[in-house]
């Protein structure tokens, strides 16, 4: 049986299997009962109040509170940043998270909880743009990138890279700015998927990934590497091979640090290059694994000369739907 809430006119409560799902005004709120938010996270403001919706109301007007958490024994109510805070068993605790409005999501870590696979809508100052959030087990990934088939060529110029190009719900790229401008907003991890010809799939993370505006020629800062397969990014044994603090280079564009244009003349893609490259993931799509040196290759798992068949790159909050006060 759930604990009964005082409500005013102007709010509406629906009891659902999970809990409640309350609106107050135009917020939406998911409450859990007989919880409270985990010790190990500070809140951002805290006061006494004499109900759970008068916590909420309170969440509701101050913009960088995303969760609340009430007592009702001692009636405080203690606001925080993060919209998913790890929650313990309490049980005089209320829990009440807002949900993301559809119109304030900047990547795909605020989709509800529930939401499959698919295209969404993010939203930014400068205006929309679509992507691809991939749903999985480790979370909800923004797909910034994908390779499956050859269907799109990307073998493109500057304006293109900058823009973006493809089909989201196939292979594209999501565009420099739209990277930008995603990544401006918090701190994000990228994962690279990797699959060859038989199946056989890899995967790398690193836990450090931002990409700088058109000003910087959309500098890479990348590091902090994990996975299943030896990095050929950011790569100590060959200093000219590791891209990181690399400038974005096009058939059009030469930022390179090699003596001819690495873009048009050898790997013919859109990358970071420094004088040459472990990986060329933007590169020709090439069908079983043909042996081509401007293909889609991993150095350090096959040789520059193997094409694999899937690529995708994709990013994720390394902070549980925190505070948009970045937006």
């Amino acid at each position: 049986m759930f604990p009964s809430l005082l409500l005013y006119t102007w709010t509406t409560i629906i009891v659902c299997a999970f809990g409640y799902n309350l609106t107050i005004k135009t917020e939406k709120f998911a409450v859990e009962v007989n919880k409270t938010v985990s010790p190990n996270l500070t809140a951002t403001e805290e006061m006494s109040v004499y109900s759970g919706i008068v916590c909420a109301s309170w969440c509701e007007g101050s913009p960088p509170c995303c969760a609340a958490s009430y007592n009702k024994a001692s009636k405080q109510c203690q606001l925080y940043s993060c919209c998913e805070p790890e929650t313990v068993p309490f049980e005089n605790g209320i829990v009440l998270r807002k949900l993301p409005d559809q119109d304030k999501i900047i990547d795909c870590t605020d989709i509800s909880n529930g939401s499959s696979s698919g295209v969404y809508t993010m939203y930014h100052k400068d205006g929309p743009f679509d992507v691809y959030c991939d749903v999985n087990a480790e979370g909800r990934w923004t797909i910034i990138q994908r390779r499956l088939n050859g269907a799109v060529d990307f073998y493109r110029n500057w304006q293109d890279y900058k823009l973006g190009f493809g089909n989201v719900n196939a292979e594209y790229w999501l565009g420099n700015d739209n990277l930008h401008k995603i990544l401006s907003a918090r701190d994000y991890k990228l994962r690279i998927d990797l699959e060859d010809w038989n199946g056989e799939t890899r995967y790398v993370e690193y836990d450090t990934f931002f990409v700088g505006n058109e000003a910087t020629n959309y500098v890479l800062t990348i590091g902090n590497y994990s996975g299943n397969v030896e990095d050929s990014i950011v790569f100590s044994g060959k200093e000219n091979c590791d891209i990181n603090g690399m400038a974005f280079s096009t058939w059009d564009v030469d930022n390179d640090n090699g003596l001819t244009d690495c873009a048009k003349d050898k790997k013919h893609a859109g990358w970071w290059y420094n004088s040459c490259t472990r990986s060329n993931l933007n590169g020709i799509y090439y069908n079983g694994g043909v042996e081509m040196k401007d293909g889609i290759y991993w150095k350090n798992w096959y040789s520059s000369d193997y094409s694999l068949k899937i690529v995708a790159m994709k990013i994720k909050s390394k902070y549980r739907r925190c505070s948009k006060s970045n937006w």
